[in-house]
């Protein structure tokens, strides 16, 4: 039986001692304004036996109490988590497809857009829904789509959660391996900061440098954050809706970048995977927003040997003509905040019913994009690195997280919806990364060829999310139709510019 925390609660509320009360941030997003739902694609390599991942889900998943437990709402007015018995027939969603679907290429793309505008979670059961889709697509002979709101925890806690019931395809006793990421929280901040003091004069001098530096961003960085909430705002262009375009359609695309590419381009620019991937952005919205201004924004065909701004990037623009250079593009950069729960720590959780960390623990970072032309195609990497750099040694992604619990404790939800809603509108499209698994895996003994992510609910025309898996970078792009009509187009710009990078870093 799983312990669960006890709490002190009026007695009469209509919480029992055994259930927990929501965080901060999960009080948010239940909020109808922000109602965040995250969709991960995962494509099989076989067609799914249903039966055997119902078995699997019971052994696994839903022994995490997020996935066993139901939203409710004391007399208090406060949300908390009760623990209940779990129908899988009541989470796994198999829709009868016909044979235009099937054949259909952008089959999982068309229904991921059709998921993004489904109703509500039914509150009489835990939030969360596995669709099945047993037809091929792509390289994958079956595909699933996991349907979780936002509430049950962070991108990082449930996609560590999943690989934590996946084992590797030629070792199947053991769990996945993921690469080490950097963490932005306090106390790994602290960590960097406070090295063991070395007696030279020279270290201790670097010491006093970082730690100004960091003073110093970090002011920067709060301080932008606050104008960006009040003054400031992005500038108006195609990709970028006004409030309540969170309640329009969608359109959804995916692009695959190579790993090993992106390494060779990190090596050259002696960067990082995320400078690459920001680099890629920035040069990959440069070239869409040129493909629209050259085709009368939603007409023309588009191909890579066609289409000249594709293949060249910069449409010859000087300094002086180039206005996209003037445009204002900020990227709010969804951060986790402390380490997230390791795979062995979560399995161990679902076998043994220990304790594990789990929950919402997101800041996040305005990260700024410019649009400007680079000549140099490795020039958008080196202009995010810059960027990148100081935003590592910022606490913004801390002050985020704990500023908007403060809000929450002392003033409610409603205020701190309404200051998470106006980031969101001041700001162009949203960001996450997260680090998958360096060889291929499998559930329920069946391999997974690709693992896509992505989220909607939030009032922006445009969200990328980013995973790694085995040798590939798969970017789930979210789009409003109204906005971005082809976010394919999007997709292809992004694989496009990280083509030229490695053309030019060779």
């Amino acid at each position: 039986m799983m312990q669960l925390r006890r709490l002190r609660i009026p007695p009469n509320d209509s919480m029992a001692a055994e259930d927990e009360p929501c965080s901060p941030p999960t009080r948010l997003f239940i909020r109808p304004e922000i109602y965040s739902v995250i969709l991960c694609i995962i494509g099989f390599k076989h067609p799914i036996d249903v039966e055997a991942f119902k078995q699997e889900l019971g052994e696994t998943l839903i022994k995490q109490k997020r996935f066993s437990s139901l939203l409710k709402k004391g007399k208090n007015g406060l949300h908390y988590w009760q623990k209940t018995c779990v129908d899988l027939d009541d989470h796994i969603v198999i829709p009868t497809l016909s044979d235009a679907q099937v054949q259909n290429d952008k089959l999982i793309e068309e229904y991921i857009a059709g998921l993004s505008m489904a109703p509500p979670f039914n509150p009489s059961r835990p939030l969360w829904e596995l669709h099945i889709i047993n037809a091929k697509c792509k390289d994958a002979g079956a595909s699933c789509v996991l349907r979780v709101h936002h509430s049950l925890g962070d991108g990082t806690s449930l996609m560590a959660l999943f690989f934590a019931c996946t084992r590797r395809v030629e070792q199947p006793e053991l769990l996945p391996s993921i690469p080490s990421s950097t963490v932005v929280n306090i106390e790994n901040t602290r960590r960097s900061l406070l090295v063991t003091f070395k007696t030279t004069f020279m270290s201790f001098l670097q010491r006093i440098h970082r730690s100004s530096l960091a003073t110093w961003y970090t002011i920067v960085g709060v301080l932008n954050f606050v104008l960006q909430n009040s003054l400031l705002d992005d500038s108006k262009m195609s990709i970028r809706g006004p409030p309540g375009v969170e309640y329009t359609e969608k359109c959804f695309a995916i692009a695959t970048l190579n790993l090993d590419d992106m390494k060779i381009v990190k090596k050259a620019t002696a960067g990082t995977v995320n400078d690459v991937l920001m680099g890629v952005i920035s040069s990959g919205l440069r070239c869409y927003l040129l493909h629209h201004s050259n085709s009368n924004y939603y007409g023309g065909n588009f191909t890579p040997e066609e289409d000249s701004v594709l293949e060249n990037g910069s449409n010859d623009c000087t300094p002086e003509k180039d206005t996209l250079r003037k445009l204002r593009v900020t990227a709010l950069a969804m951060m986790n905040i402390r380490p997230s729960p390791g795979l062995q720590e979560l399995a161990n959780m679902m076998k043994w019913g220990t304790k594990a960390r789990w929950g919402n623990h997101m800041g996040y970072l305005l990260i700024h994009v410019p649009l400007g032309e680079c000549r140099d195609p490795l020039g958008y990497v080196h202009r995010a690195k810059a960027i990148n750099d100081k935003k590592k040694l910022s606490y913004e992604a801390a002050f985020s997280y704990k500023s908007g619990a403060l809000i929450m404790n002392l003033l409610g939800p409603v205020a701190a919806t309404k200051l998470t809603y106006r980031s969101l509108i001041h700001t162009t499209f949203s960001i996450s990364n997260i680090v998958g698994p360096k060889e291929e895996v499998m559930f329920a003994g069946n391999p997974i060829r690709h693992i896509v992510p992505t989220s909607h609910g939030i009032p922006q025309a445009l969200t990328i999310h980013m995973i790694s898996y085995m040798t590939d970078v798969k970017l789930g792009i979210i789009v409003s139709k109204n906005y971005i009509p082809d976010p394919e187009i999007l997709s292809r710009c992004f694989v496009e510019a990280l083509r030229k990078m490695k053309h030019a870093a060779l």
